[in-house]
């Protein structure tokens, strides 16, 4: 362990790395990132705190940062997918949050990607709870931009499809639906309006989803091609997964088993050389399913 000559000297390491991380995080390279941002957690937790009333608003910072950081280190790991190490830092994110007496964006974000851990460890309906909390809180204490709640909107739409499609009918995949609908609803109207194309492409493949389960009359084919296209144009790589995907859901949903695992295949091509194994899990699932003869949904 490194050891610093004073506090200072710590707590500058700790931004240095971060910052660092945050670098490797834009490039896609998570792996790199979360060894940054291990180093500025160490590093920020040798920065010792006085007990001084004048250092409390220090201390409260300290914390902030720490929960940064454990965000950073819980999606790195979600990305990897390092399920289990992202789940233990989701539990040390939510015990540092419970000792902050203030309303924090990054604790709501921390909820965020724990729901995403239950929805790609196939628990959907903890999935579907823990977003619905994140969606709370993001909208009693306003935070974030409208593109990023564009994006939370995605994810709980996708989550309540998940629980339409392990549940079958009943009550409460009406209200599950529903959620769904709102959600992508607002989604694509923010994503049009501040012209988020790539936040756009991800409501346009919850909409051809949800279409599925209401079977309305569009072309969902047509708007999958276009949102492919969207994001090769944007060099979007997990667009691009997310794409094929779910084209190969529509063209298995078609009985057109080649094409449709060929889709699958593309999709995790397109991840192959990013540390990003997550982005193809879903893809690799689908394409096991289909091999094994289960269905897509």
């Amino acid at each position: 362990m490194a050891v610093w000559s004073s506090r200072e000297d710590a707590g500058a390491f700790a931004v240095i790395a971060q910052k660092q991380a945050l670098a490797h995080y834009v490039l896609h390279s998570f792996v790199s990132a979360a060894g940054y941002y291990q180093d500025a957690w160490v590093a920020a937790q040798a920065y010792r705190i006085g007990d001084s009333a004048a250092e409390l608003e220090i201390s409260f910072r300290k914390q902030a940062f720490l929960l940064e950081l454990l965000w950073g280190l819980t999606t790195q790991h979600f990305l990897t997918a390092n399920y289990e190490a992202s789940q233990a830092y989701v539990e040390d994110a939510r015990r540092l949050g419970r000792t902050i007496f203030r309303p924090l964006h990054r604790m709501a974000t921390v909820e965020w990607t724990a729901a995403l851990l239950h929805r790609w460890q196939q628990v959907p309906l903890e999935a579907f709870n823990v977003i619905q909390k994140a969606r709370s809180m993001y909208n009693v204490y306003s935070f974030g931009t409208p593109v990023e709640n564009a994006r939370l909107e995605i994810a709980a739409a996708d989550i309540a499809l998940d629980v339409v499609a392990s549940l079958g009918s009943g009550s409460f995949t009406s209200t599950a639906l529903a959620i769904s609908k709102e959600c992508i609803g607002n989604a694509l109207s923010v994503t049009e309006a501040y012209q988020d194309m790539a936040g756009q492409g991800m409501a346009l493949l919850a909409l051809v989803r949800l279409n599925r389960f209401q079977s309305q009359p569009i072309d969902r084919t047509a708007i999958l091609q276009h949102v492919l296209a969207q994001a090769r144009q944007m060099g979007d790589r997990e667009l691009q997964c997310q794409a094929f995907t779910a084209l190969g859901d529509e063209l298995l949903g078609r009985d057109q088993q080649d094409p449709g695992l060929n889709a699958y295949r593309q999709a995790l091509k397109i991840v192959a050389s990013s540390d990003g194994t997550a982005m193809g899990k879903r893809a690799l699932q689908r394409l096991l399913d289909a091999m094994n003869g289960k269905a897509t949904a």
